[in-house]
């Protein structure tokens, strides 16, 4: 048995390794890391318990048992205070109240909707609640992947020459590069000094309520931290972050160019699987958020993910639904059957 789990936690480890280095930007990174660390866990306590070593078992089951248990306690504390400080700093808007609404579902997620799943009888509607009871579940799910695939491609053990640093724009103020946008520069320029031979292509354009286009504030933001001009370039037409990497890479003047994005650590994933459909290879680094925003923000950026990957999951959710009526109708018929 032993045996079986050690190789078993070999190949899902050689897994995770071809992923990561050959195209982290996919879920399944994230699905063969949280697998290869349940196969450790699990050979390791077989281990402990085949040598007579149960006392150590027993304490790492009840602190994962503690930390599952309240696990939504600190999701939701978290979502709530998060949300609140958003919609106080930022105001009321619908993209600024995504934590607090994911607070308020979690909590009703937990309490409210396992108390109507009590009061349905096996009909119709106790079947309509198992059904919108594993969507729930598939989406939690998702979340959870989405959200360690996205911290695992800001890991980055070997940094390859680079030849561009593409960083995002964002919303100005005025003509001045916001405190959001300007970490995105200061982690660029930061990376520039550990790489002076790249250069740095600030892309974004004018909005309506711009003075100045996005790219162009964010040179002069840079150039006034004394980066080389010869080290900045501008892109000043794209309005949205696939545009942003579209654009950037016509600038690109070196054959076979090496680039990475930079943006904020929220926002980096969705940036690499943009990138990706447009067949381009490049890596991502963060700049860090105020942790109040971030969740909110994070939280937009799976939307956008899904939406990104929408017929991917109505194809699944699709299947889904057929593979379940199916099934209840069997069920049914079986339980016509034996009455």
């Amino acid at each position: 048995m032993f045996g079986f789990l050690t190789m078993a936690c070999l190949m899902v480890g050689m897994a995770f390794a071809v992923i990561y280095l050959k195209e982290p930007r996919t879920l399944w990174l994230g699905s063969s890391f949280l697998a290869m660390v349940m196969t450790l866990g699990i050979t390791l306590a077989t281990f402990l318990i085949t040598r007579g070593q149960v006392t150590p078992v027993l304490i790492l089951a009840i602190i994962v048992g503690l930390l599952l248990f309240f696990l939504p306690t600190f999701i939701i504390i978290v979502f709530l205070s998060s949300g609140v400080t958003v919609i106080r700093r930022e105001g009321l808007r619908l993209t600024n109240i995504l934590a607090f609404g994911a607070g308020l579902m979690t909590i009703a997620y937990l309490t409210i909707w396992p108390w109507v799943g009590d009061m349905t009888q096996h009909n119709v509607m106790s079947i309509l609640y198992a059904y919108i009871s594993s969507l729930a579940l598939y989406f939690i799910v998702l979340l959870n992947l989405y959200t360690l695939t996205t911290a695992l491609n800001l890991i980055h053990f070997n940094i390859p020459q680079l030849d561009y640093l593409v960083v995002l724009g964002a919303g100005l103020n005025g003509d001045k590069v916001t405190p959001l946008l300007a970490s995105r520069i200061d982690k660029a320029i930061q990376l520039y000094h550990r790489q002076p031979s790249v250069q740095l292509i600030m892309t974004g354009g004018q909005g309506d309520d711009e003075l100045i286009a996005e790219g162009l504030a964010m040179a002069n933001y840079a150039l006034a931290k004394d980066l080389p001009s010869e080290a900045v370039i501008i892109e000043d037409r794209a309005v949205n972050t696939e545009e942003n990497i579209a654009f950037s890479q016509q600038l690109m003047t070196k054959e076979k160019a090496k680039f990475a994005v930079v943006s904020n650590n929220y926002h980096v994933f969705r940036a690499l699987l943009l990138a990706r459909e447009q067949g381009l290879k490049c890596i991502g680094f963060g700049a860090k958020t105020k942790w109040y925003f971030a969740i909110n923000a994070f939280i937009r950026e799976f939307i956008g993910y899904l939406y990104l990957k929408r017929k991917f999951h109505l194809i699944v959710i699709t299947i889904f639904t057929i593979g379940f009526t199916l099934l209840q109708a069997l069920i049914i018929y079986i339980n016509q059957y034996i009455d």
